[in-house]
């Protein structure tokens, strides 16, 4: 593998999971983004508009009368981040594996999605060991959605990609 390839294609994946388990180490203290939320939004309109919605993730009720509105905003802002994280590593992951033109599409797509669901599950796993972080299953299938998506994503660009080429 030279040089070049490895900087373009699996460098920047690597930063990404990197990021994930910085990111997945620390408390939920230091993530708290409750304080900037009610200080720039207006928790009043937020919790007019959102009083209706009430469902459970988890066992744990998800609603603006449980969590107060910037617990529900941020609840939100969180499963975002999941689902985008993985959006983006599963897009990156499918992407570095196209260079391996041996690798059949649907081999490429396997192999894509069983990393996201192995690192969805590692990370939360490596939750356990935080403070005051919970390893959640639902977490793992948004992760898996994500980058589920993000795969599929990337397989129809460079199926378009390589369409336009044969033309």
């Amino acid at each position: 593998m030279n040089k070049k390839y490895f900087l373009y294609y699996w460098l920047p994946p690597i930063v990404l999971i990197l990021v994930i388990f910085f990111s997945s180490s620390q408390s939920y203290e230091q993530q708290d983004i409750r304080p900037q939320l009610a200080r720039y939004l207006n928790m009043y309109q937020v919790e007019q508009m959102f009083s209706g919605v009430r469902f459970y993730y988890e066992g744990t009720e998800v609603s603006v009368q449980s969590m107060g509105p910037s617990g529900f905003l941020e609840f939100f802002i969180r499963k975002a981040a999941h689902f985008g994280t993985n959006f983006l590593l599963g897009f990156l992951i499918y992407r570095a594996l196209v260079y391996y033109t041996y690798f059949s599409i649907q081999k490429r797509v396997i192999g894509s999605i069983l990393f996201i669901f192995g690192f969805a599950s590692l990370d939360e796993i490596h939750q356990v060991f935080v403070s005051t972080r919970t390893p959640r299953l639902a977490d793992v299938f948004v992760d898996s959605i994500g980058g589920l998506v993000g795969i599929v994503i990337c397989m129809l660009i460079y199926i378009r990609i390589e369409n336009l080429s044969k033309n």
